[in-house]
């Protein structure tokens, strides 16, 4: 029988509205499979479609806003997940099944590359590159907001840009 460790259940966001559904996913530790760690809103057909219009609704807003309003909105997202760190990371263990040092260190770079890259907001002319090891991060600005992209340093490498997911 399924055990429920962590009282963990997503709704879906919806032009910035939370929406609830008939139909919810568990979710498993796939280190200890028997264990549902939550459980995920699963979208109708729909819903799916609401969200994809609403986010291309949105999204010429977003892109035409200045790079300094997008990155203070995700200095301020980042700042409302301060307290949640041990949570946060101990979500990653259970959804993917990592160890808790790992998780812990996950969450710490994505805090540090995400105020490093909003640091660099107002400067950002060329591509920075920060070689590793054991990361090599190059910032870019993108209309999705200044995203960090990281890969694991084995030497010289390159590492590509990657859109920050937006709601």
């Amino acid at each position: 029988m399924p055990q429920t460790t962590l009282a963990v259940r997503t709704d879906l966001l919806i032009d910035g509205k939370s929406v609830e559904t008939d139909d919810y996913t568990p979710v498993h530790n796939p280190a200890a499979p028997a264990e549902i760690v939550g459980y995920t809103a699963a979208a109708t057909e729909e819903l799916a479609r609401a969200a994809v219009t609403a986010a291309h609704a949105a999204f010429p807003g977003w892109a035409s806003a200045p790079a300094r309003t997008r990155a203070d909105l995700v200095s301020a997202a980042l700042a409302s997940l301060s307290d949640t760190t041990a949570e946060r990371a101990a979500l990653l263990v259970g959804e993917n099944g990592k160890i808790a040092f790992e998780s812990d260190l996950d969450v710490q770079f994505c805090d540090i590359r995400t105020r490093a890259a909003v640091a660099l907001t107002d400067t950002l002319t060329d591509v920075p590159r920060f070689d590793g090891p054991p990361l090599t991060s190059e910032v870019h600005a993108m209309p999705v907001a200044s995203s960090p992209s990281s890969s694991r340093s084995t030497g010289p490498s390159r590492s590509s840009p990657r859109p920050c997911p937006t709601r």
